[in-house]
């Protein structure tokens, strides 16, 4: 729209010279016609020239003049439209550009996102590390105290089943004097 604009009063002021040139054209051809003291033999010949003879002449100009207006105004019409096209492309292009930048940020924001969280699920497997790796080490701590006790088992089952049956036999004995002592009695 402003180069529009722009176009429009530069063609505005080139027809503002050629206008002021005609102007001072005029006043020249008045000169001219008038034998003023600055007009060469030249133009004072060509100034005797009946108008008709000079408007024939300009009208010989005038289509070829026209041919050109017309090409100039084609031109002009197809820039305009060019203009136009690619004005829409611009605009096309700058809304994909700005759906496109909002898509960049919405994934920056889920990529940061994503390494907040692999962050805190790393500290967490480390913590979990850490926990196996003790529980490794009470497992391997309380295998050896069973070991242990199993081999105290071990020894100390051999003089538990001597005591068990020392025990047994003291209590037969016992048993057998107290039904001696029963018997006697009777």
């Amino acid at each position: 729209m402003e180069l529009m604009f722009k176009s429009e009063v530069s063609m505005l002021e080139s027809q503002r010279a050629d206008l002021d040139a005609l102007c001072s054209l005029q006043g020249q051809l008045w000169e001219i016609r008038s034998g003023g003291p600055h007009c060469p033999k030249e133009l004072a010949t060509l100034a005797q020239w009946p108008d008709e003879k000079l408007r024939l002449r300009h009208q010989h100009g005038l289509p070829q003049i026209r041919a050109e207006l017309q090409r100039l105004s084609e031109e002009n019409t197809s820039l305009t439209n060019e203009l136009g096209r690619i004005q829409q492309e611009l605009k096309v292009a700058e809304r994909t550009n700005d759906v496109q930048r909002k898509e960049i940020d919405i994934l920056k924001k889920e990529k940061y996102q994503a390494c907040l969280e692999m962050e805190m699920i790393n500290s967490q497997s480390q913590k979990y590390k850490d926990q196996l790796s003790q529980l490794n080490h009470r497992i391997l701590h309380l295998g050896e105290e069973a070991f242990v006790h199993k081999a105290q088992n071990e020894k100390n089952q051999v003089p538990v089943q001597l005591l068990t049956l020392k025990m047994d036999r003291a209590g037969h004995q016992v048993k057998e004097q107290v039904s001696g002592q029963c018997r006697v009695g009777i």
